[in-house]
């Protein structure tokens, strides 16, 4: 499964400037972390920050006797930087992302800085649809914050064999809401990919897809944020 998540950002440097201090922090053998370079473009900048993890392991042996050793594991976060929205693309990033974020503060001179992106979903699958020039089917949501009274909220998933955006209008009706992640299939390279996209800028899909296609779906990202508004208005 490819993961991919964009956020907007803004930065003190051109991307050959940023591309330069970058470099100036690179992964060797000896170092905890660092920095390994893919690409720099005028306008972007590929590559990865690596950590190195040790921590010491303890078994025992049938015999009872202690055996210590030490394991050695990597964390990656592969990236790319753009001058241009989307600021930052992290591809299938660790759970955390703290100590990648220090390092790229620090290598700024915490003058760069990026959030998170709050989506419409609705309008980032339409214009998905226009990127591709194919027409698309939501066949699975999910909604949450739902205000079904003064008291109670609700969340649902909805998914079927047709688009179920008609089906959320008849069972929300006109209730506040927020619309957290749909589902949808595209054409590419002669088969059907399922693509899961989420109103915090991310995007799940198998691992064949086609860069062409992630292009796209990045391309089609809405610079607004998402409202907060009632599903009739879908």
């Amino acid at each position: 499964m490819k993961r991919v998540k964009w956020l907007a950002g803004s930065w003190p440097l051109s991307m050959r400037q940023l591309a330069q201090r970058i470099r100036a922090d690179i992964l060797t053998p000896e170092s905890m972390s660092g920095f390994l370079v893919t690409r720099v473009r005028e306008s972007s900048i590929e590559a990865r920050f690596i950590e190195k993890l040790i921590s010491e392991e303890l078994i025992t042996d049938p015999f009872g006797n202690d055996i210590r050793f030490e394991r050695i594991s990597y964390v990656e976060t592969a990236f790319s930087f753009s001058n241009e929205f989307p600021e930052v693309e992290l591809l299938n990033p660790p759970r955390s992302i703290g100590p990648f974020s220090s390092r790229v503060l620090q290598i700024c001179n915490f003058e760069a800085a990026w959030t998170n992106l709050n989506v419409d979903v609705l309008m980032w699958a339409d214009n998905v649809q226009e990127q591709i020039g194919d027409q698309i089917v939501i066949d699975r949501a999910h909604v949450r914050d739902v205000v079904f009274d003064e008291a109670v909220n609700f969340e649902a998933t909805l998914s079927g064999t047709k688009d179920v955006r008609p089906s959320m209008r008849a069972l929300l009706g006109k209730r506040q809401h927020t619309l957290d992640k749909v589902h949808f299939s595209v054409n590419s390279g002669g088969r059907a990919v399922r693509i899961q996209i989420s109103a915090d800028g991310s995007m799940q899909a198998p691992d064949g897809i086609s860069d062409e296609l992630v292009l796209a779906i990045r391309q089609a990202l809405p610079r607004k944020p998402a409202p907060a508004r009632p599903i009739g208005s879908i």
